[in-house]
């Protein structure tokens, strides 16, 4: 595969995502900024409701019509050449066209985004002749080209299969062959490893780096494994009820992580030498339908539970302890620079 031609960057600025609930509208992300770069990984990690997936749609603008809508803020695509769309307000004629070329996404769950009904072949050409305008024989042999390269022996014979016909990793194979077949310059991947086991989840990581490394294509890797981002991220944003909570380089956030809610998530990775049951995080994410003032992690944060703790002890608010934890239940904190590459939505965390 050749360096890719489409090299893109996405600027992410302020986005808002609604959705209508019976409870009224809510907003799952709310005010979420960060770059996807050429060549380079971004990793999107936070627990299970925490926005992630809802952000990945929105840049694709693949949310449910007439349920939730991009209520804010702008997705920048630009192409290096003068080209730029705003995903976030271009008409939908427009998105379709970047989308699946220019911008390709491999979901989570490769068995409900497969088409039952069609070889697996035959859904990866369909890339080709739609974005590429490729015959039908030239676009099927490009998708056995694709299996091949995404590591799928006899490629030709597994093209005429139906998905059902496929394991788990070779499902996610597929769906990264179909990702591919446009040539993107940005690819999402939403916790693409979630549902394989160890050994299959090292090799899609592997296979995923080494496109990327040939292609030279920007990606954003959307999960809750933190091992992961590890291996394969530049930069990390991590995500906690709709907001960025913290974002810095790879080696700098395991290094120095600052938010409580980075200290608490990486408390939860398993350790050789860490007795079992510790590290976790007492309650849930909240739903963004009861989202709690100031500080969203606040209910659940080791350092305002201590507080607490400490007041109801003392009978007394007037002190600084009291203080502390009046802003982290009456502020709402905004990403500050805490360091060279490091951003922390956290009152408390010095400059």
């Amino acid at each position: 595969m050749s360096p890719n031609r489409h090299s893109a960057a996405l600027a992410v600025r302020d986005l808002r995502v609604e959705i209508r609930t019976r409870e009224g509208i809510v907003r799952p992300v709310d005010g979420v900024s960060f770059d996807i770069r050429p060549g380079r990984t971004l990793g999107l990690a936070g627990e299970s409701g925490c926005g992630k997936t809802v952000s990945a749609l929105a840049l694709m603008r693949l949310l449910p019509r007439g349920q939730a809508r991009i209520s804010g803020g702008s997705v920048l695509w630009s192409n290096g050449d003068g080209e730029s769309v705003n995903l976030a307000t271009a008409a939908e004629q427009e998105v379709r066209r970047l989308r699946g070329r220019r911008l390709a996404m491999i979901f989570q769950d490769p068995a409900a985004a497969l088409n039952p009904v069609f070889t697996v072949g035959e859904q990866i050409a369909e890339v080709s002749r739609l974005h590429l305008g490729l015959s039908h024989g030239k676009a099927m042999r490009r998708a056995v080209s694709l299996l091949s390269r995404v590591g799928i022996a006899d490629a030709a014979r597994r093209a005429r299969e139906y998905p059902h016909q496929f394991s788990g990793g070779m499902q996610q194979r597929a769906m990264l062959a179909m990702a591919l077949a446009g040539e993107p310059g940005i690819l999402i991947a939403d916790e693409p490893t979630t549902a394989l086991d160890v050994t299959v989840q090292a090799q899609i990581v592997d296979l995923l780096r080494g496109l990327q490394s040939e292609a030279g294509m920007g990606m954003l890797w959307v999960t809750h494994d933190l091992g992961v981002l590890a291996q394969v991220a530049d930069e990390i944003c991590v995500m906690y009820a709709g907001r960025i909570v913290e974002r810095a380089g790879t080696r700098e956030l395991f290094a120095n992580p600052l938010h409580p809610y980075t200290q608490a998530l990486l408390a939860c990775v398993p350790r050789l030498h860490r007795p079992a049951g510790t590290g976790g995080i007492p309650g849930s994410v909240p739903t963004p339908a009861e989202v709690p003032p100031g500080c969203r992690f606040h209910p659940r944060c080791a350092l305002s539970r201590r507080l607490a703790v400490e007041l109801d002890a003392e009978l007394c608010v007037n002190t600084q302890s009291g203080s502390v934890l009046r802003r982290c239940v009456d502020e709402v904190p905004a990403l500050r620079p805490v360091g060279a590459d490091h951003w922390v939505a956290c009152g408390e965390v010095a400059s």
